[in-house]
């Protein structure tokens, strides 16, 4: 039998800290195939905050675990990081054709991924600069009145109807191709201009909420954002910047000023997805974030016999105390709606309420549930 040697760069790195400035390095040139991270790495961090900082960056990243023993069970590894892919375990010691194994299957597909995302990003950078994308827009309800407190607005990108490609497929590519800040301004250009839009159609000023990406957060991202409110006479009040939870925003970081410095303008802060990521409770209170979106998997597990009951109860509680508002997200039961008004929630989003919808049906949206009213009043 034949073993085919890969020709492999292989760098190396003594502590998890100078590994992930390598691969912070290269993720936009010539990013890892494989990452073989070791859980005993003293005296700095181990291969758990490691791996969880490299995700943080490069949720992709394919890792590899080492380690002849273990300060966590598989069991904890899975509660901490989740079940992921592009993640293995080998155990030391091991045989120098295991990891040629390894690093020739990761590589094979790496390679093929590669091409479709390259090939996706021509693709996506053709579609921003003709502007062939749309915003599709979900309602936020108040629960107890059903009123609308504001509508998301999502990225899409169709042609005749169909989908070219998924939301997460192409704002992943967007991140690592560097054609997020594009990406993500038109959204934030388009999003403006909708919003005045519907403050003239309906007489009503309703938020609408836009997801940012922390790689936008550069110097100069909230003059650009002061400037397309002149351009489209705006309150900054009107729109909402999503903020994934997953990707948040380190404390005193440059990115973190430039938030609070949003937040000072009069945009309204969302921390989305919020338990998705790792839910740093005492950050809540320093941090620039105005409201929290709790993540939909926490919707999804919302059953009478559910121990997310009280992790939900307990999240709106500490929104509550800190004086910031909490949204549900991912509503699509009337079960799920009780359980969430037992539990004093207030804002909700989804499918019980209404798929993304066009800018036109938004307006009809917002026209109808005036009409509602009127005739309520009578």
């Amino acid at each position: 039998e034949v073993i085919v040697k890969l020709n492999c760069v292989v760098d190396t790195a003594t502590q998890g800290h100078e590994g992930l400035e390598k691969i912070r390095q290269s993720r936009l040139t010539e990013p890892y195939d494989v990452v073989f991270v070791d859980m005993r790495m003293p005296p700095g961090w181990d291969g758990l905050r490691t791996m969880r900082e490299i995700w943080n960056i490069a949720p992709d990243q394919f890792v590899v675990l080492c380690s002849a023993y273990s300060d966590y069970s598989f069991d904890d590894i899975v509660r901490e990081l989740g079940m992921k892919s592009n993640f293995l375990i080998l155990h030391k010691p091991f045989e120098p054709d295991e990891v040629l194994q390894i690093v020739q299957s990761v590589a094979a597909k790496t390679s093929r991924q590669d091409r479709d995302d390259r090939n996706l990003g021509s693709q996506l950078e053709r579609a921003i600069a003709k502007e062939e994308l749309s915003l599709a827009f979900q309602p936020i309800i108040v629960l107890k009145t059903g009123e609308i407190w504001a509508f998301e607005a999502l990225c899409r990108w169709d042609i005749d109807g169909k989908p070219v490609s998924r939301p997460d497929e192409f704002i992943r590519v967007a991140e690592e191709t560097g054609l997020i800040c594009d990406l993500g301004n038109w959204v934030l250009r388009e999003a403006m201009a909708c919003s005045k839009q519907l403050e003239y159609a309906t007489n009503e000023s309703i938020r609408i909420s836009v997801n940012v990406s922390p790689l936008q957060l550069k110097p100069g991202f909230d003059d650009a954002l002061a400037y397309m409110l002149k351009v489209n006479d705006l309150r900054a009040s009107s729109i909402g910047l999503e903020i994934t939870e997953s990707r948040c925003i380190d404390t005193g970081s440059a990115s973190e000023k430039i938030l609070a410095n949003l937040r000072d303008l009069g945009f309204h802060i969302l921390l989305d997805d919020f338990g998705s990521g790792y839910s740093n409770l005492l950050g809540l209170a320093t941090k620039a974030f105005e409201t929290l979106k709790i993540d939909r998997l926490f919707c999804a597990g919302l059953h009478s016999s559910s121990c997310t009951i009280p992790i939900v109860k307990s999240v709106i509680e500490v929104a509550n105390g800190l004086g910031k508002t909490c949204i549900v997200e991912g509503v699509e039961t009337i079960q799920q709606e009780k359980t969430l008004r037992g539990l004093g929630c207030n804002l909700v989003q989804g499918y019980l309420y209404s798929p993304p919808m066009s800018f036109d049906k938004a307006i009809e949206w917002v026209r109808e549930g005036k009409k509602r009213s009127i005739r309520s009043a009578a």
